[in-house]
Protein backbone atom coordinates (compact mmCIF):
# COMPACT_ATOMS: atom_id res chain seq x y z
CA UNK A 1 0.00 0.00 0.00
CA UNK A 2 1.32 3.34 -0.74
CA UNK A 3 2.02 5.83 1.88
CA UNK A 4 1.34 9.08 0.16
CA UNK A 5 -0.98 11.29 2.04
CA UNK A 6 -4.48 11.91 1.05
CA UNK A 7 -5.16 14.79 -1.33
CA UNK A 8 -7.11 18.21 1.59
CA UNK A 9 -9.55 18.27 -0.49
CA UNK A 10 -10.70 14.96 -0.97
CA UNK A 11 -10.29 14.03 2.51
CA UNK A 12 -12.55 17.05 3.37
CA UNK A 13 -15.07 15.95 0.67
CA UNK A 14 -14.62 12.28 2.22
CA UNK A 15 -15.36 13.65 5.49
CA UNK A 16 -18.27 15.60 4.90
CA UNK A 17 -20.15 13.02 3.28
CA UNK A 18 -19.30 10.98 5.82
CA UNK A 19 -20.45 13.44 8.52
CA UNK A 20 -23.73 13.60 6.70
CA UNK A 21 -24.68 10.22 6.36
CA UNK A 22 -23.85 9.70 10.37
CA UNK A 23 -26.23 12.72 10.64
CA UNK A 24 -28.63 10.23 8.55
CA UNK A 25 -28.06 7.64 10.51
CA UNK A 26 -28.89 9.04 13.71
CA UNK A 27 -31.95 10.55 12.51
CA UNK A 28 -33.37 6.80 11.41
CA UNK A 29 -32.52 5.72 14.54
CA UNK A 30 -34.12 8.39 16.61
CA UNK A 31 -37.88 7.31 14.66
CA UNK A 32 -37.07 3.34 14.48
CA UNK A 33 -36.90 4.19 18.57
CA UNK A 34 -39.95 6.10 18.95
CA UNK A 35 -41.30 3.54 16.55
CA UNK A 36 -39.63 0.34 18.90
CA UNK A 37 -41.23 1.89 22.13
CA UNK A 38 -44.76 1.39 20.67
CA UNK A 39 -44.27 -1.80 19.33
CA UNK A 40 -42.77 -3.20 22.56
CA UNK A 41 -46.09 -1.39 24.77
CA UNK A 42 -48.56 -3.16 21.85
CA UNK A 43 -46.28 -6.51 22.53
CA UNK A 44 -46.34 -6.17 26.33
CA UNK A 45 -42.66 -5.61 26.16
CA UNK A 46 -40.35 -3.53 28.61
CA UNK A 47 -38.22 -1.20 27.39
CA UNK A 48 -34.70 -0.80 28.17
CA UNK A 49 -33.42 1.56 30.68
CA UNK A 50 -31.92 3.86 27.72
CA UNK A 51 -35.29 3.99 25.71
CA UNK A 52 -37.17 4.68 28.72
CA UNK A 53 -35.38 8.27 29.62
CA UNK A 54 -36.75 9.89 26.35
CA UNK A 55 -40.07 10.89 27.33
CA UNK A 56 -41.46 10.42 23.59
CA UNK A 57 -40.45 6.86 23.72
CA UNK A 58 -42.16 6.33 27.16
CA UNK A 59 -45.28 8.27 25.75
CA UNK A 60 -44.75 6.03 23.14
CA UNK A 61 -44.64 2.49 24.92
CA UNK A 62 -47.86 3.69 27.07
CA UNK A 63 -49.85 4.30 24.04
CA UNK A 64 -49.02 0.71 22.87
CA UNK A 65 -49.91 -0.64 25.38
CA UNK A 66 -53.36 1.08 25.34
CA UNK A 67 -53.95 0.36 21.90
CA UNK A 68 -53.31 -3.61 22.88
CA UNK A 69 -55.64 -3.08 25.71
CA UNK A 70 -58.17 -1.97 23.82
CA UNK A 71 -57.76 -4.41 21.44
CA UNK A 72 -58.24 -6.92 23.71
CA UNK A 73 -61.73 -5.34 24.85
CA UNK A 74 -63.62 -4.57 21.37
CA UNK A 75 -66.21 -4.86 22.84
CA UNK A 76 -65.85 -1.00 24.48
CA UNK A 77 -65.84 0.57 21.53
CA UNK A 78 -68.44 2.28 20.64
CA UNK A 79 -68.23 2.49 17.00
CA UNK A 80 -67.45 -1.64 16.59
CA UNK A 81 -70.36 -2.18 19.35
CA UNK A 82 -72.62 0.47 16.67
CA UNK A 83 -71.27 -0.94 13.13
CA UNK A 84 -72.03 -4.94 14.09
CA UNK A 85 -75.57 -3.65 15.80
CA UNK A 86 -76.15 -2.54 12.24
CA UNK A 87 -75.07 -5.17 10.40
CA UNK A 88 -77.06 -7.51 12.75
CA UNK A 89 -79.86 -5.29 12.13
CA UNK A 90 -79.89 -5.19 9.09
CA UNK A 91 -79.31 -9.01 8.64
CA UNK A 92 -82.37 -9.70 10.70
CA UNK A 93 -84.25 -7.00 8.53
CA UNK A 94 -83.64 -8.69 4.95
CA UNK A 95 -84.12 -12.09 6.36
CA UNK A 96 -87.60 -11.48 8.74
CA UNK A 97 -85.85 -12.63 12.06
CA UNK A 98 -85.23 -9.92 14.29
CA UNK A 99 -86.74 -12.20 17.39
CA UNK A 100 -83.76 -13.74 16.57
CA UNK A 101 -81.12 -11.30 18.08
CA UNK A 102 -81.58 -12.01 21.44
CA UNK A 103 -80.42 -15.58 20.83
CA UNK A 104 -76.75 -15.14 19.59
CA UNK A 105 -75.93 -11.24 20.82
CA UNK A 106 -75.25 -9.68 23.56
CA UNK A 107 -78.09 -7.89 25.03
CA UNK A 108 -77.23 -4.38 24.84
CA UNK A 109 -75.98 -5.39 20.89
CA UNK A 110 -79.33 -6.76 20.42
CA UNK A 111 -81.47 -3.89 21.84
CA UNK A 112 -79.39 -1.79 19.04
CA UNK A 113 -79.61 -3.97 16.23
CA UNK A 114 -83.36 -4.02 17.17
CA UNK A 115 -83.40 -0.49 16.86
CA UNK A 116 -81.73 -0.25 13.48
CA UNK A 117 -83.89 -3.15 12.20
CA UNK A 118 -86.94 -1.27 13.28
CA UNK A 119 -85.73 1.90 11.15
CA UNK A 120 -85.69 -0.34 8.47
CA UNK A 121 -89.22 -1.27 7.97
CA UNK A 122 -90.12 -1.61 4.37
CA UNK A 123 -92.05 1.58 2.86
CA UNK A 124 -95.04 2.06 2.04
CA UNK A 125 -96.28 3.22 -1.45
CA UNK A 126 -97.18 6.92 -0.60
CA UNK A 127 -101.27 7.35 -1.47
CA UNK A 128 -102.56 10.36 -3.68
Amino acid sequence: MDDTPMPEPLRRAIHQLVSEAVANCQEVLRYTEEDRAQVAGLMGEKLSYEMLRAPVNRMRHQRGQQQAERAQRPEEDPQKLFTEAVLHGLRARLCDDVDSLDSYLPPHVAELARKVASVLEEPQPATA
